[in-house]
């Protein structure tokens, strides 16, 4: 048996009233065992709340009404009890951990790509190590929004930018979250003579037409160190001049048309650049981390 090991209870919530304390080890919820915070909370969103326990290694069960809203209240040591974190399934030539120094601390090498931080913390994942499971959850908690690395909407770039020949098409993956109620802020890493040209400006529209279930476009420069072993390239500084006036001209015109800028280009392109930020006002007060 396992779950969440509780690290602190809130004074006044449905936990605290059921008798739950730091160090009890929450099974299951309203009869439903748990995988993470987020099962918790959706199965506790009654107005009884049952929970099955552990207590020093006694099985417990206790329950307590739940007032129209009023907090759970329990803070677990960790966010997920399955595992970890998943990890990542893609080589991607831009990722960061890769490009990590050697002989440092091993959680520096960890490359997570987990839905489930993705809807909690909004870390950006490919979509690419889900499995049937994963979506039939998907689809019956309707964890939104998400926060999804795309890339490139072309099948075979995107591939290359992933360094994965077997990664799904995302543009199928994001009709099905549409499908099912589930938004998604999508996020293009642009590497030179990989992925930009003509193959940002059909990302930009393949997103564009499933606005309004995809919210937001982040375009986002390569980031390389001197641990970079595929031969790419950061982009200079005109080229990072000339994305912000390309970024300016969609924003007017989905401006225009949805009534959002839609595609947000990120700080470093204006640094680099040696241009002004954007005003705070810019990001339509959007959830963009």
């Amino acid at each position: 048996m396992s779950g969440g090991l509780v690290k602190a209870i809130t004074p006044g919530s449905v936990a605290h009233a059921a008798g739950l304390l730091p160090g009890d080890e929450i099974v299951a919820i309203n009869g439903r065992r748990l995988r993470d915070v987020i099962d918790a909370q959706f199965y506790a969103a009654e107005d009884e709340v049952a929970f099955d326990l552990l207590r020093a290694g006694a099985a417990l069960s206790t329950r307590a009404p739940r007032a129209n809203g009023q907090e759970l209240g329990i803070e677990f040591e960790h966010p997920t009890f399955d595992i970890d974190i998943r990890r990542c399934n893609n080589l991607c030539p831009f990722c960061f951990v890769l490009q990590n120094a050697p002989r440092m601390r091993r959680t520096l090498y960890i490359k997570d790509d987990d839905y489930r931080y993705s809807f909690l913390f909004g870390h950006f994942v490919t979509l690419t190590n889900l499995s049937q499971e994963d979506w039939d959850r998907l689809a019956e908690q309707r964890l939104s929004p998400l926060y999804v690395s795309v890339h490139a909407t072309d099948l075979d770039v995107r591939r290359a930018c992933l360094r994965n020949p077997t990664a799904p098409d995302v543009l199928d993956q994001l009709r099905w979250l549409a499908a099912h109620g589930i938004e998604a802020h999508t996020q293009l890493v642009i590497t030179p003579g990989l992925n930009d040209g003509p193959w940002l400006e059909k990302s930009v529209r393949d997103l564009e037409a499933l606005w309004p279930s995809v919210q937001s476009v982040s375009v986002v420069p390569v980031g390389l160190t001197k641990h970079h072993k595929y031969g790419h390239r950061a982009h200079n500084a005109q080229e990072c001049r000339a994305m912000v006036e390309r970024v300016n001209a969609w924003q007017a015109e989905f401006q225009a048309r949805l009534g959002r800028r839609f595609v947000y280009a990120t700080d470093e392109w204006y640094l680099v650049g040696g241009m002004p930020l954007p005003r705070q006002r810019d990001y339509d007060g959007l959830a963009l981390p």
